[in-house]
C-alpha cells in the first residue's frame, strides 16, 4: 500500500477483535480498557468512545452484529448490547447467573439465536 491509498489512519484499536461495518460506521471494543468505539468509516472521525455499564473489563472477541446491534462479550462480566447508532446507547448488559467462567469467543448467530461459548459451557441464547 502506498501513501496515495490512505484514506485516513488511527492508532487507538484492539490488539485481538476487529471492528464490524454497518451503515457506514465502525463498531469495537478495547481489549484492555472496557470501552466500546464508534467511528466514520469513510472520515475516521471518532463518534464516540464510551465506558460500558457496569464496567466490562477486557473485550476480547470481535462484536457481533445481530438483530442490527453490536453484541460485545466482555472476558469476565457478561455481554453488552448497544444501539448501532453514532450516538452511544447501551441497551442490555446480560450475565449467565452462577458462572464465573472465562470467555474469550467470538459469539455465533444461526436462526435468531446466539451461541455463546467460554471455559466451561456452551449456551445457546433464544428462542425455539
Amino acid at each position: 500500500m502506498t501513501k496515495t491509498n490512505v484514506v485516513w489512519r488511527e492508532n487507538k484499536g484492539s490488539n485481538v477483535g476487529s471492528p464490524i461495518y454497518r451503515e457506514a460506521h465502525l463498531y469495537w471494543g478495547s481489549d484492555g480498557g472496557g470501552l466500546v468505539h464508534c467511528q466514520d468509516a469513510a472520515t475516521g472521525n471518532f463518534r464516540y468512545s464510551e465506558r460500558l455499564s457496569p464496567p466490562s473489563g477486557q473485550i476480547w472477541p470481535s462484536p457481533v452484529l445481530a438483530d442490527g446491534k453490536p453484541y460485545y462479550v466482555s472476558k469476565n462480566k457478561g455481554m453488552y448490547v448497544v444501539e448501532a447508532q453514532p450516538k452511544f446507547k447501551q441497551v442490555a448488559h446480560n450475565i449467565i447467573e452462577g458462572d464465573k467462567s472465562r470467555s474469550n469467543a467470538l459469539l455465533a448467530v444461526s436462526d435468531g439465536q446466539l451461541l455463546l461459548r467460554n471455559d466451561q459451557f456452551l449456551y445457546c441464547i433464544g428462542k425455539r
